[in-house]
């Protein structure tokens, strides 16, 4: 039997996680929400409003509640610029932050603190792939800036749900640290609002120096394709869920759910990355970008 994770990347407001959740909630082992529920983008086909986010924001909640131990809710920079208003402040808000509503969010976070995390880590076996997910990723650039040391801990998780959970005891924020690429003060940006160009896609601040066997996963960043999946990450930002499987492979759910594309993830699963990349961008006609 066939192990998986569904991963929800970035909602604003969409509805495409409602038929995932459908077809494939019962199947997997977990539900990996990406965070970013609300400030939809008023240019979309969907056009999703507030009132949209909203319901599908509380709908999230309520599937929490169902299975808190399936579902995990992550927090993105535009959920805890409202969860932690005050303390984030202006610089720590992002675009589309709606003043009129702020304090409404803010309350539905308080009443439901509990549900949300920073990040969520996973293995398959006790000696599997590791596999750390949060909203944007964490770089080595925003330890570095902040003089902080990446614990040479199993629980990356742990260490950023603490970080996130005491940042209004802390004296400074920095879980609200904005990266200069994202407009930002800072040099680089925290797990919450890290860039996939400016933070984690140079040679600097790629990857984790006393961590290489964590394997990152993420949003955040908005891109269609070409899918930007590396040896150290992947950034799913692209308002369409995955499957993660128990042998590392990602899938768009698709693809995944043909028996052909499964085959392929079994024949392929012994190549180096390099091979598999190539064998990859054959078989779904999708680009990779390394």
């Amino acid at each position: 039997m066939k192990r998986y994770i569904l991963i929800i990347p970035d909602v604003h407001g969409r509805k495409f996680w409602r038929r995932a959740i459908k077809d494939w909630s019962d199947k997997v082992e977990k539900v990996v929400f990406l965070g970013d529920y609300l400030d939809p983008y008023p240019f979309e086909r969907e056009s999703p409003t507030f009132d949209l986010a909203w319901e599908g924001l509380l709908d999230i909640i309520e599937l929490k509640k169902s299975d808190p131990e399936k579902i995990i809710l992550l927090e993105g920079n535009h959920d805890a610029h409202y969860h932690y208003l005050d303390t984030f402040g202006e610089w720590g808000r992002g675009s589309r932050f709606d003043y009129n509503k702020a304090r409404k969010i803010n309350k539905l976070f308080e009443e439901n603190k509990s549900l949300f995390q920073a990040a969520f880590q996973y293995q398959f076996s006790e000696d599997g792939e590791v596999f750390l997910f949060t909203h944007a990723g964490l770089c080595k650039g925003w330890a570095e800036q902040n003089k902080l040391t990446i614990p040479d801990t199993p629980d990356l998780a742990w260490w950023l749900n603490n970080m996130l959970k005491t940042c209004e005891q802390t004296p400074h924020n920095w879980m609200g640290d904005v990266g200069s690429s994202r407009g930002g003060w800072c040099p680089s940006g925290s797990p919450l609002w890290a860039d996939w160009d400016g933070d984690h896609y140079t040679t600097s601040k790629f990857g984790l120096p006393n961590k290489p066997e964590v394997y990152q996963i993420f949003g955040h960043t908005l891109g269609t394709s070409p899918l930007r999946i590396s040896d150290y990450c992947a950034c799913l930002d692209c308002k369409r869920p995955f499957l993660l499987n128990e042998n590392g492979i990602l899938g768009e759910i698709e693809s995944a759910e043909s028996d052909a594309y499964w085959e392929f993830i079994i024949n392929s699963s012994g190549l180096d990355f390099r091979e598999w990349r190539r064998a990859y961008e054959e078989f779904t006609g999708y680009p990779l970008d390394f």
